[in-house]
């Protein structure tokens, strides 16, 4: 680990880091939070791009697809919490479907390791925060000389059981006819694959329908790039940074990672 790189985000995969890097650069830009400077953990600082020192810095950890995944995630978890110079670690995990009351929900395994490597004062809730989890001074139990923060969020807001492209979904500027476009189309698709699995079992369609991540991705296709949300979170088209889910993520990391 680089000297630098004491404030950390683990993510599950690619998608979610290349996400939150150009959430926080879009924040930047339009004035809404000038306090958090986002960076690549697997990029060599020269090559980085923004080298602006004067403000904390959150590195983002990098997984190749084969290391994705919310196991191998909260596996790295003891790893990374008592690496030398270690400030903070935010978790950003997917709520994957399942319903707070599921004893297989992300908070749970995650709630598990943390209780397991941390040494804390308060117990953890047996939900997720809707604010956002956020420890101070919580010590690793292999290192009981050194303090860090830690912090969880729940894509996409902590209560509900969607994922990153629910949170996305949030974002979208839903009196924009190209989201009821995009709804309409869904729903003829979703309509059209039942008339046929009723009539011939013609299609394998997987049941349920991840509905909302569908309306995403065929709102997705009509962009520059299409199918790439953190291409859509750069550009800003078509999206409201001041709602209040984007508002309160921006506050989850700022209070976890500046101080």
């Amino acid at each position: 680990m680089s000297n630098l790189q004491n404030r950390i985000l683990l993510v599950e995969g690619d998608d979610d880091k290349h996400f939150v890097k150009n959430f926080v650069e879009n924040f930047r830009r339009r004035r809404l939070s000038e306090k958090l400077v986002c960076k690549f953990a697997d990029e060599d600082e020269e090559n980085n791009s923004n080298n602006d020192n004067s403000r904390p810095v959150l590195y983002i950890d990098s997984r190749s697809r084969k290391k994705g995944g919310i196991k191998n995630m909260i596996d790295d978890i003891s790893l990374k919490i008592k690496e030398d110079g270690r400030e903070a670690v935010g978790i950003l995990a997917d709520a994957n479907g399942y319903s707070l009351d599921s004893c297989k929900h992300p908070w749970q395994k995650i709630k598990t390791k943390l209780d397991e490597v941390l040494t804390l004062e308060e117990p953890l809730p047996e939900r997720p925060c809707q604010e956002g989890l956020i420890r101070r001074n919580v010590t690793p139990k292999q290192k009981p000389k050194s303090t860090l923060c830690i912090g969880v969020w729940l894509m996409p807001d902590n209560q509900s059981k969607g994922e990153l492209e629910s949170f996305f979904a949030g974002l979208i500027d839903k009196r924009k006819p190209l989201w009821t476009c995009a709804e309409k189309y869904i729903k003829q698709c979703i309509e059209s694959m039942e008339q046929a699995d009723n009539q011939r079992g013609g299609f394998d369609t997987g049941k349920p329908y991840k509905v909302s991540k569908s309306k995403v991705y065929a709102w997705l296709a009509t962009r520059k790039k299409p199918g790439k949300m953190a291409a859509a979170i750069s550009e800003g088209h078509g999206l409201d940074f001041d709602s209040e889910l984007a508002q309160r993520f921006a506050r989850w990391l700022e209070k976890l990672f500046c101080f």
